[in-house]
């Protein structure tokens, strides 16, 4: 199966740099202060942190030299969505700060049809670090990275999104105390190597689900329990 991601990646430049204008209709509220932020595109530079666009399939392999193949499902743009983040207001201890936006979105997805598993990579403007409300230069294109259909040992889905961070600085964004996060210069992952790798790790008490990703592969590896699957370069 091959789809037509590379047109579908030149159409998403090519509309880079249009500006829709900007619904700010809100329903008014008297613990919150509205503090408008405009529209924002995706960086086409931001693109080069998905490294999927010619990719139908992706491969994985574990310890004992088992492969799972994932096959990538239609693409998803969105030109338009409205998001608010809440933040605490900075002057009133007793009030929110609601940061509301437009932007567009784009959206890769690769499933394992015999696991059940899929890989979600969302590519948007979002915000990092409390903005305190400045209302200019707040927003940042994010990548976040969700693996889904793994269950805890009681049956609930594991939290995601389990990685998000901004491509311009690749920092990590998350203030979670049960997530630890570092950057590896290099780091070998059952026999295959990869530079530059960003880590996270999420304590979820009876265990960690752990997150490998790079600017030049994507997603190198993840591991939850007994499950550690690295990326196939080869594949």
């Amino acid at each position: 199966m091959k789809l037509a991601v590379p047109f579908f990646a030149l159409f998403l430049l090519a509309i880079i740099g249009c500006t829709p204008s900007t619904d700010r209709t809100l329903p008014e509220d008297e613990d919150v202060r509205p503090v408008f932020l405009g529209f924002q595109m995706i960086e086409s530079s931001s693109l080069e942190f998905m490294p999927y666009l010619n990719r139908s399939q992706l491969t994985y392999r574990d310890a004992s030299g088992n492969s799972f193949v994932f096959f990538a499902k239609e693409p998803v743009y969105l030109d338009f969505f409205t998001n608010t983040e809440v933040f605490p207001d900075p002057t009133n201890e007793f009030e929110e700060a609601h940061y509301n936006y437009n932007a567009d979105k784009y959206r890769l997805e690769f499933l394992s049809a015999a696991t059940g598993i899929l890989l979600q990579f969302e590519l948007f403007p979002s915000i990092c670090d409390d903005p305190k409300l400045e209302d200019e230069d707040v927003l940042i294109d994010q990548l976040e990275v969700s693996v889904r259909g793994f269950l805890s040992s009681g049956q609930n889905s594991i939290p995601v999104p389990l990685m998000t961070f901004a491509t311009a600085t690749q920092v990590i964004c998350s203030d979670d105390p049960n997530v630890s996060k570092r950057r590896f210069p290099e780091i070998e992952l059952i026999e295959e190597t990869f530079e530059d790798v960003l880590y996270v790790s999420h304590d979820l008490g009876e265990s960690t689900f752990e997150v490998f990703y790079n600017k030049q592969w994507g997603l190198v590896a993840f591991r939850y329990q007994d499950i550690f699957w690295v990326l196939d370069k080869t594949q």
